[in-house]
């Protein structure tokens, strides 16, 4: 056989190999795919990635900041038609933050029913900075069930973007729990964050944000891919072009393609209780390096030969926080273990603005300023009591214990090996709900109350509801607080009778929950002094007998006259007696009387010169009113008052005005020193057109001397005054 023919013979069986090879779930290395897997992307085969493109079925769940890895793969398409993309189903979802794992079911819904799925990726879009370390080992369990659920599918496990944080920030540190979790159980890991830290040259940009601002200065002095626009969100073509490559290289070690077998180094710890140097130490995996090199703080320190597994730093400050990483390299493949932090001891400084809240629920929140860089951890004390500990670089934590309601002393206390650090946070109140309200006015079982009533209560309440019925079940109530009252009073201006008794209770409210009703307590309204209607009769020839009731003042059971009376001829003066007569006929003139106490007789045998022609009674004195009803086709709109009529009066006038709805209905008459002169209406009254008189008199039924008067009108909710002018 020619050679050509051994060649060709050769590349055959290679690439029945490679078309053989399926994507495995279980590793017995963990696949890193990080800025070195991006250098090494010209090294896959494109045998392998023909069956990377015949075989993959990938669910992609991602949003904008995943998209990059999509458009890198496009981007080299551009350069090579070579690179067409596998199948990718890509779910526009990603891993939210702050513990959010809804990305699980629509995975398990998907996978459920698409059993030809191989391989499951997911990113996130900012949640890694957002996120404690609590809500990454629950990412990393919620990724390990699905494994354990799905054995023939590929997790891939996914680091967060840039921040700008820092190798000292949140971010580096969250990144890192994945980076130690995916080393140490031989998962597969796409370090999306390690890839846009690196420039093809190998530079590191740790400060740097997800925006890749070396991209633009790198593009500057080399060959970049085609600029892409907007397509490539958040950053530079050039970071997406790379995650493009550190993907494909990715997906080909999944499926089996061999770099060159580099073990990752494993056991890697860096000292912080050596006086005068940090010790990094590691187990050496590989059997086939070129050397090590080992990076500090994300800066190369120092290259070592092969089979090195420790190293000595002595160039580092007494108190000060490193991190190092390990690196294993070859001409065809570089791996890496990360070492944590190293420092050497010394003093510690005491954290400061020390700080327990009083506005949560839940928990009482204590914060501090983390002041050491040379912290073993942080001790949370609690009425002088060590309630729990907690890891260096802790600056605050949320006490779920406390007592609702009671005060605790915290104090906060940084240590290490060589000393302790301390600060008072001073007292934090876990929130409770309010206490049962404690009602106040009116006392219970009060009794005569004017109205309107105005109800008030202690309680420590943020806002009050308040219930109001004639019923102690409350069963249904008459008056509920149409909106939570924010002060601890309450008056009673609608639905409220005279000479009723009602019941009343309150609720308060605050951020953390509802009190217990308050005990209910009774009161009674007073009964109407007097009211009436006034009548008239002209028609010599007929009678309109009309019901009048007059309530006195005091009576459990006011009695009523029910019958149409004739008055005693001649004019009574205020505070005489009358006597009122029933009559049968019309015969004489019409009179009128004012009064303030009155007898009532049930029936007189009827005498000739006490009989009338017609009636037109006025009350006055003692809360006497008359409201007149004037007759209209329509309801008005409005509360209104009119100007009273006539204007100067001597001594009577007319005052008109209009309720929308029945309302409680209060007219009073001011001096201009604002002093009641007189109460004309003080009840409930129907919606309509209404009118009512003053003739002048005070409440006592004494005249008032000429000048100038108010007179006021207040009705739900309406207050409306006018000014009026009493000329003798």
């Amino acid at each position: 056989m020619s050679s050509g023919n051994t060649t060709r013979v050769a590349w055959g069986f290679l690439i029945l190999i490679f078309c053989a090879l399926i994507p495995s779930a279980l590793h017995s290395q963990p696949i890193i795919a990080d800025h070195s897997g991006v250098l090494a992307f010209d090294e896959v085969p494109l045998s392998v990635i023909q069956t990377i493109q015949d075989d993959a079925r990938i669910y992609y769940a991602r949003t904008s900041h995943g998209y990059q890895l999509i458009k890198g793969l496009y981007l080299i398409l551009d350069e090579n038609p070579n690179y067409q993309l596998p199948s990718i189903y890509e779910y526009t979802d990603d891993l939210g933050e702050g513990g959010d794992t809804s990305w699980v079911p629509p995975t398990r819904s998907y996978l459920n029913s698409h059993p030809e799925c191989n391989m499951a990726m997911f990113s996130w879009c900012g949640g890694v900075s957002l996120s404690t370390d609590a809500d990454i080992y629950l990412y990393l369990a919620k990724m390990t069930e699905l494994e354990q659920d799905y054995p023939d599918v590929t997790f891939v496990y996914m680091t967060g973007h840039l921040d700008g944080g820092g190798i000292d920030g949140d971010l580096f540190a969250r990144n890192n729990i994945i980076r130690s979790y995916c080393l140490d159980n031989n998962k597969v890991l796409y370090d999306f964050a390690d890839i846009e830290s690196y420039d093809p040259d190998g530079n590191f940009y740790p400060d740097d944000n997800d925006a890749c601002n070396w991209c633009y200065d790198w593009c500057t002095t080399h060959t970049c891919p085609t600029p892409c626009g907007n397509d490539c969100y958040h950053t530079h073509c050039l970071n997406c072009y790379l995650k493009g490559k550190g993907l494909w290289w990715m997906m080909a070690k999944i499926y089996g393609w061999d770099s060159g077998g580099l073990s990752a180094p494993s056991n890697c710890s860096a000292s912080t209780d050596i006086s005068d140097h940090i010790h990094i130490n590691w187990t050496d995996n590989a059997d086939n390096e070129s050397g090590y090199w080992i990076e500090r703080d994300g800066s190369f320190l120092i290259d070592l030969p092969v089979n090195s597994t420790s190293y000595d730093d002595y160039g580092v400050n007494q108190g000060q926080q490193y991190n190092y990483t390990i690196k294993v390299y070859n001409e065809a493949d570089t791996t890496f273990c990360d070492a944590g932090t190293g420092m050497l001891p010394g003093e510690i400084a005491s954290p400061s603005d020390c700080a327990a809240s009083a506005i949560y629920c839940e928990c009482v929140r204590i914060t501090w300023t983390d002041n050491a860089n040379n912290e073993s951890g942080y001790r949370l004390l609690r009425d002088g009591s060590v309630l729990t500990s907690l890891p260096a670089n802790t600056e605050a934590i949320n006490d779920y214990s406390a007592i609702p309601g009671q005060e605790h002393l915290y104090e906060v206390e940084a240590y290490n090996d060589h000393g302790t650090g301390f600060c008072s946070a001073g007292t934090g109140i876990r929130l409770a709900p309010p206490d049962q309200p404690t009602l106040v006015s009116p006392a219970d079982n009060a009794d005569d109350l004017a109205l309107p009533v105005t109800l008030s209560w202690s309680a420590d309440g943020t806002w009050y509801l308040c219930q109001v019925d004639n019923d102690a079940n409350f069963v249904e109530p008459l008056i509920t607080s149409a909106e939570y009252l924010n002060s601890p009073q309450m008056q009673l201006t609608d639905n409220m009778e005279r000479g009723k008794t009602y019941y009343w209770r309150v609720r308060a409210y605050n951020s953390c929950g509802v009190s217990e009703w308050s005990d209910a307590f009774e009161f009674s309204t007073e009964y109407l002094r007097m009211m009436g209607t006034i009548f008239s009769q002209t028609d010599k020839d007929t009678i309109i007998h009309e019901t009048v009731e007059l309530y006195k003042y005091g009576e459990l059971d006011p009695f009523k006259i029910t019958e149409t009376y004739c008055i005693a001829t001649g004019e009574k003066d205020a505070g005489d007696s009358i006597t009122m007569y029933r009559f049968d006929s019309l015969l004489q003139e019409t009179y009128s009387v004012k009064f303030m106490d009155f007898w009532v007789y049930d029936s007189i045998d009827l005498e000739d010169n006490y009989k009338c022609d017609s009636l037109n009674i006025e009350w006055t004195g003692m809360g006497w009113t008359n409201v007149e009803d004037i007759e209209s086709e329509v309801l008005p709109e409005s509360y209104t008052l009119f100007q009273n009529y006539p204007n100067p009066f001597n001594p009577v006038t007319r005052i008109e005005f209009t309720l929308p709805i029945e309302s409680y209905v209060i007219i009073d008459v001011l001096n201009i020193k604002g002093e009641l002169v007189k109460t004309l209406v003080n009840q409930h009254l129907s919606a309509g057109h209404k009118a009512v008189t003053w003739n002048g008199l005070n409440e006592s039924g004494s005249p008032v001397s000429s000048g100038i008067y108010f007179y006021r009108l207040v009705a739900g909710g309406v207050v409306s005054t006018k000014k009026m002018v009493l000329l003798k």
